[in-house]
């Protein structure tokens, strides 16, 4: 019965760690440190545990009954640093390293992954220093006087450490080729375009079909379905890559090119949702009008549709932004508006018949507005004779003191007033929250450009003179 009884508890125990994980690290060296273990998943870094090393002993131990997905992981340890370290179908690993010398010194035991990620990351970071180095030479270089010889044999060398870089590479995609960190280094690597596409043109300039085509096969090698590649910290780099240097800046070419993608990433929920998670922060960060349309495009065309997407509290900040921002998105006709200005007329915005109209929302009280306005005020000096209106639309004051302070000289600016009958409905169509605020507007009235800074108002209107819309 005894014997029976040790059985069952030695096959059960067996099966229960054979489901489970267990990550050895031997410290030499380390003091009485907190030790975190956890994984990586896009942008963020999620802990999976947190326990004090005894500097005796020099080892933690991370154990767990249940499977770990596979992916990229992190050992750290607080105020030393971190080791960076792979999981795929390797659940008991033991890794010997010093406090000191926390990457140079590691090595691993039971995973031919980590042995190949720790190889790279090692090569990587002598890689980076010689990368450092050139850049101090070239800044003593540039303070020198005979710069024409230590330049030359400067880029000579940055040329061979480059050339050397892509020969490792290479030899590693050769040497483990069936690897997962191997599949995680090729992630950035970007399809070739047909020998046909020259990137630049005869006159300098860069050949857009080039792009074109580099827009439209990006993600052609890309293993959609791996659910490992959620798990890492590749995908932040290679949404960014794609977006930056490969998708027209205008937001309705962003939009398609995201619509496809989200196409792409279906199969795989996690990725899908990074996606959509990912586009939803740049949008949200990015203070530039087309990133307004594309956040309301994510609210009414996946937000709204599925909301797994986010938790609630996420969602519902979205939709009230998207509403906010949905009456006064770039290419819509301005919400038109009567105001009063100091000669107690009303003015509406309907009525301006030049070629561009800039709408000025200031407060007379705020420190960022009286710093902006004399440099939207000279703007307005070369643009005012050139066809532009400006609407200087103050968002505070009592009537009469407004009508003071402005003067009856309008110096060809249109002052109006934002009285309280007309305030909420005039700030919610244009998304006056923060001051200023500045919008251009095409002869139509349709809106060409928001969220404007007041130092690239007169780059923007000479973009405009020179590049007019397309109506």
């Amino acid at each position: 019965m005894k014997n029976l009884l040790f059985l069952i508890l030695f096959f059960t125990a067996g099966r229960v760690l054979a489901q489970g994980y267990e990550l050895n690290f031997y410290v030499k060296r380390c003091p009485s440190k907190i030790c975190e273990f956890g994984y990586y998943k896009g942008e963020s870094t999620i802990i999976l545990d947190t326990v004090r090393m005894d500097s005796a002993v020099g080892k933690v131990t991370f154990r767990g009954d249940k499977k770990l997905h596979d992916g990229q992981y992190y050992f750290y340890i607080k105020g030393i640093g971190m080791i960076d370290f792979i999981i795929n179908k390797e659940y008991r690993q033991n890794f010997r390293t010093h406090a000191y010398a926390l990457l140079d010194s590691t090595v691993v035991e039971g995973s031919i992954e980590n042995t190949a990620y720790l190889e790279y990351q090692k090569f990587n970071k002598r890689q980076q220093s010689e990368q450092q180095k050139f850049k101090s030479m070239l800044e003593t270089i540039r303070r020198g006087d005979n710069k024409k010889e230590e330049l030359k044999e400067l880029e000579k060398s940055m040329v061979e450490s480059s050339k050397i870089a892509k020969e490792y590479e290479t030899e590693f995609y050769k040497k483990y080729p069936d690897l997962f960190i191997t599949k995680i280094i090729k992630t950035k690597i970007v399809p070739q375009p047909p020998a046909t596409l020259s990137k630049m043109t005869y006159e300098g300039k860069p050949n857009i079909p080039y792009f074109v085509w580099l827009n439209r096969h990006y993600w052609d090698d890309f293993d959609f379905k791996d659910q490992r590649l959620v798990y890492t910290r590749v995908m932040p780099s290679k949404f960014s890559n794609y977006f930056e240097q490969y998708t027209s800046v205008r937001p309705d070419s962003i939009v398609q090119a995201f619509d496809r993608l989200m196409i792409l990433c279906k199969p795989n929920r996690e990725l899908y949702r990074m996606g959509v998670e990912w586009m939803a922060k740049q949008a949200e960060i990015r203070k530039t009008g087309g990133s307004d349309n594309i956040l309301v495009h994510l609210v009414d065309s996946y937000y709204k549709k599925d909301k797994s997407l986010a938790d609630k509290a996420t969602i519902a900040r979205l939709k009230k932004k998207a509403t906010l921002y949905r009456p006064n998105l770039l290419n819509k006709i301005a919400p038109d508006f009567s105001l009063k200005n100091q000669k107690d007329s009303l003015v509406a915005l309907s009525t301006f018949k030049n070629k561009y109209a800039v709408l000025y929302f200031y407060n007379t009280t705020d420190s960022a507005c009286t710093a902006r306005t004399p440099i939207v005020a000279d703007a307005m000096k070369i643009y005012l004779d050139k066809g532009v209106d400006i609407f200087a639309i103050a968002t505070n004051m009592k009537y009469q003191e407004w009508k003071d302070e402005v003067g009856t000289i309008d110096f060809g600016w249109k002052h109006l007033f934002l009285d309280e009958k007309n305030s909420k409905l005039v700030k919610s169509k244009y998304a006056v929250t923060e001051l200023p605020v500045i919008y251009i507007l095409d002869e139509n009235r349709k809106i060409i450009g928001k969220n404007i800074k007041a130092e690239d108002l007169e780059r923007l209107l000479k973009s405009a003179f020179l590049n007019p819309p397309k109506q």
